[in-house]
């Protein structure tokens, strides 16, 4: 401000260089929230295992249940034979738990 009334420097570019530091200001508390948040999802440990990591424990039990799921979508019989009568259900068509759908000869 002192420079500004001696006339040395313009008010013009001294409120310029104040919105400058504003700016920049604004910039670190945005960069400082990053690394909270990038702390956040590091469990708070950044130094925390790949493979103990939340995200990616979180994936990896969803993909052991869709593989548990998948495997439970499969029918197999008891023994080897042929199957007979099977065109009462259509490929994708949901059934109930205890439904008969063919007959094993």
């Amino acid at each position: 401000a002192d420079l500004a009334q001696k006339g040395i420097n313009a008010k013009s570019s001294l409120d310029e260089a104040r919105n400058d530091l504003d700016k920049a200001k604004q910039q670190l508390a945005v960069a400082q929230q990053g690394i909270v948040s990038a702390k956040a999802a590091l469990g708070g440990n950044p130094d925390i295992e790949t493979d103990k990591h939340p995200t990616v424990m979180s994936a990896l039990a969803a993909r052991d249940k869709a593989a548990y799921d998948l495997a439970q979508t499969t029918v197999k019989a008891p023994a080897d034979g042929v199957v007979y009568q099977a065109s009462s259900f259509k490929v994708g068509q949901y059934v109930a738990v205890g439904t008969p759908l063919f007959a094993l000869v």
